[in-house]
């Protein structure tokens, strides 16, 4: 599935104008966006290797130029950032989807803020 998608280079005929073309389309993004948050998903919670886990961030960077405002890519960007303790390639992730949103007059959502908040208890243990 993973090579599949490395396939994947954007919406089908982006930029036609044709009504035949705009189910096509909408359908097979969301195939590709729907396989890509289940090849994150089992990276997060099954033991997958360093190696596994990059492949499925190349994926989920490639993805999400291509969708910058599907913010589940990005939360489980973020997520697999955080495990591989990357914190600052977790940071850049969300503030790249925070400007992105910022220029279309919206906001992050809380859930995705809440990845790279750092947590109450935390600061008062330290």
């Amino acid at each position: 599935m993973r090579e599949a998608l490395g396939h994947y280079r954007g919406p089908f005929a982006q930029g036609a104008d044709h009504l035949w073309a705009d189910a096509i389309r909408e359908h097979l993004t969301t195939q590709a966006t729907d396989a890509a948050l289940r090849l994150a998903h089992q990276a997060e919670h099954t033991d997958a290797s360093s190696q596994q886990q990059d492949a499925v961030l190349t994926l989920l960077e490639h993805l999400g130029a291509l969708h910058p405002d599907h913010e589940r890519l990005t939360q489980h960007a973020i997520r697999l950032y955080q495990a591989a303790g990357r914190h600052d390639a977790a940071r850049h992730t969300y503030t790249r989807l925070e400007r992105h949103l910022a220029d279309l007059g919206l906001e992050p959502d809380p859930a995705t803020r809440a990845l790279v908040t750092p947590r109450a208890h935390s600061r008062q243990m330290g």
